[in-house]
């Protein structure tokens, strides 16, 4: 975090700071914390990052993997095609047409 820092502020301002991020990120583990960290970094070279930034980019990296583990409902096959012979289809061409006269 310090290279965010173009001044740096007092200690009990720091000390602040830090624990608002302890407190947002509390459930995560320092691994998940730290991929989120250099997620934002690559993605926002030019931004701060707050503890609602990390957090988000956690829950939504969790949420895509617990959506990618939800097993798909299988599709019914489809029925089998008929093929249709030439008779056949003579037949209802002139069902259809016959019954236009």
């Amino acid at each position: 975090m310090t290279g965010y820092w173009q001044t740096y502020p007092p200690p009990q301002i720091k000390a602040g700071i830090i624990a608002d991020w302890c407190d947002a990120l509390q459930d995560w583990t320092l691994e998940q914390c730290v991929w989120a960290l250099r997620r934002w970094r690559n993605a926002n070279p030019d931004r701060r990052p707050n503890p609602g930034h990390i957090l988000a980019s956690m829950v939504d990296a969790r949420a895509r993997k617990i959506y990618a583990s939800i097993p798909k409902p299988e599709q019914p096959p489809e029925p089998p095609r008929m093929r249709v012979t030439a008779e056949r289809v003579a037949a209802i061409c002139a069902e259809i047409y016959g019954a236009r006269s």
